[in-house]
């Protein structure tokens, strides 16, 4: 199933918070006695949508519209 969100990719914010370089989070870590480590594999569908952004996801089906929840992953292209 592939869903075209690119009108809602128009108007989405993108960047708010970047990800940092890997070389400056290894630069934090020098030093440091203590390491710990979260798998985060699965998280991103976990994390809910906004009830009123809700129905920005809508798709429709044969069986129906459909609305997601939780965030979809790669939504922006």
């Amino acid at each position: 199933m592939c869903i075209d969100y690119r009108e809602l990719n128009k108007v989405t914010v993108k960047n708010r918070y970047p990800l940092p370089r890997i070389d400056d989070l290894f630069d934090q870590l020098q030093g440091s006695c203590y390491y710990s480590k979260i798998d985060l594999r699965s998280g991103y569908h976990q994390l809910r949508v906004r009830d009123e952004d809700v129905s920005k996801t809508a798709f429709r089906t044969r069986y129906g519209n459909k609305v997601y929840v939780y965030c979809l992953y790669a939504r922006i292209v």
